[in-house]
Parts: C-alpha cells; structure tokens; sequence
C-alpha cells in the first residue's frame, strides 16, 4: 500500500499542528483514524465557510479531484457536512456545490468514541490539544 505525501504548506501553523494531531489519533483498534488527506481537508473545513472542492485541490496540490470527491462524500455520510448547490443563471454546466461543516471537533470525535472511558487511552493528550487548536480556529462553529 503506497501514502500519499500532502503537503500542508499553504497552511498556518496552527492549521498544520491540527492535521498533524488529526493523524496520530487512532481508534480502538490501533489504527490510524484519519488519513492525511482526510486530516487536511477536515482541518480546511474547521477553518474555512463555504468551501468547494475546486479550493481544496488549489491548497492541497497532491490531492487529486477524485480524493477530495470520496472524503466529502465520507464526511457526508457521517453527518459532518452540508452541501448546497450554486449556479449563476448565466453560467452553464453543472452547479458548484458548496460545502459547510455542520459539527464541531468534539461531536466529530464524540461520533468516533465508543466508551468514554477510552478517551485518554485511546486519543491520548492528542485530543485535548486539537480541541485547544481547533476551538478559536473553527469558523462559526460554538
């Protein structure tokens, strides 16, 4: 199995310690719970309204349409995003659909915790800090 290197260059710092964060966390099971990829595009949406695949792929070079296409549709299915369709009445084509994170980091990871009790054994310190990061970062979100 090959991963994918993405580079988080367009990001701020504080941007990049979530995606950093966000792909040390594993799940009960020990494996890794969000991909580099699903880490920079969720950490985008934490910080970014109104968002379009276009953009996405304009920040993240190395990840192509078809990536970006199957984690929206992932983070739909879970619930994490809304999307609306936009098309300018002199435009042709197809609409741009627009999307918006509707959850906040801890519902997010509130949907990934089977025992709470795990929390700490299985998020570790990591979790705290992300929440610390994302928490004034997350546009409209309370």
């Amino acid at each position: 199995m090959t991963i994918k290197a993405v580079s988080f260059e367009n990001l701020d710092e504080d941007s990049k310690a979530i995606v950093h964060g966000l792909m040390r966390i594993k799940n009960a099971d020990g494996k890794q719970l969000f991909s580099a990829i699903e880490s920079a595009i969720l950490t985008y949406m934490l910080t970014h309204d109104d968002v379009t695949s276009f953009e996405i792929e304009q920040t993240f070079p190395q990840i192509c349409q078809p990536e970006v296409s199957m984690t929206l549709k992932k983070f739909m299915e879970a619930g994490w995003i809304h999307v609306d369709e936009f098309k300018a009445e002199e435009e042709r084509g197809r609409p741009t659909k627009i999307y918006n994170l509707v959850v906040t980091i801890d519902q997010i990871f509130e949907g990934t915790r089977e025992i709470e009790d795990m929390r700490e054994k299985v998020y570790g310190k990591y979790y705290d800090d992300l929440k610390k990061l994302a928490s004034p970062l997350a546009k409209g979100m309370s």
